[in-house]
């Protein structure tokens, strides 16, 4: 299924692969399922929740996130629509085994999951794009086939210019990613809210 990234979602995830840059990074994509023009099913992804810098590979950690995760979506009418991660390996794009066997707990409940995968080594988010749609290729679309995680697209971000806006304005000139909550910050303080909501609030107000 094709699948369109909000720009909440986008720079969350931009978020907190900037805020570990060290580190193997990974969250859940939520959606809602929409029809476009030509009728076709696709998943519009809202929001994501930002899981693990440290506890990358621990399965009850992740099945403790999952649960919480799968509990707000059902309280909100959402969707887990798949799952993302940047590896510590700026240059790694592909699903490893961790993204893979995740991938597919997702891809089991929801048979058009997707895997995330991003790369956001050498982009300098100050600068002018000569084409904002240069900034998809920061993420690379996996979806489950024949028994594999096979490629199957660069990204498709909403409004990719004004995406790119809301990164300068919250990253480069605030410094907001530093306060971005994932899980792995939860678990070590619960007063950590790892749905983000300040966040998303400011978010919101530029993009409006």
């Amino acid at each position: 299924m094709e699948c369109q990234i909000s720009i909440r979602c986008f720079s969350k995830i931009m978020m907190h692969s900037l805020k570990y840059p060290y580190y193997t990074i990974n969250g859940v994509l939520l959606a809602e399922k929409r029809t476009s023009k030509d009728k076709s099913s696709f998943y519009y992804v809202v929001d994501c929740i930002p899981l693990f810098h440290m506890a990358h590979g621990l399965t009850p950690c992740m099945e403790i996130a999952l649960l919480q995760v799968a509990s707000y979506c059902k309280e909100n009418n959402l969707i887990i629509a798949g799952y993302y991660q940047a590896n510590k390996d700026y240059y790694d794009s592909t699903p490893d085994f961790f993204a893979s066997k995740i991938g597919e707990k997702i891809w089991e409940n929801n048979n058009d999951a997707i895997v995330l995968m991003v790369n956001s080594f050498g982009i300098n988010f100050s600068k002018d794009f000569d084409d904002p749609n240069e900034i998809n290729e920061t993420l690379h679309v996996y979806q489950f086939i024949e028994g594999k995680w096979k490629h199957k697209s660069n990204g498709s971000i909403e409004k990719p210019e004004a995406a790119l806006d809301v990164i300068r304005d919250l990253v480069v000139k605030k410094q907001v990613h530093l306060k971005l909550n994932d899980f792995d910050n939860h678990l070590d303080d619960i007063t950590c809210d790892w749905r983000n909501n300040a966040i998303n609030q400011e978010i919101k107000s530029l993009e409006a």
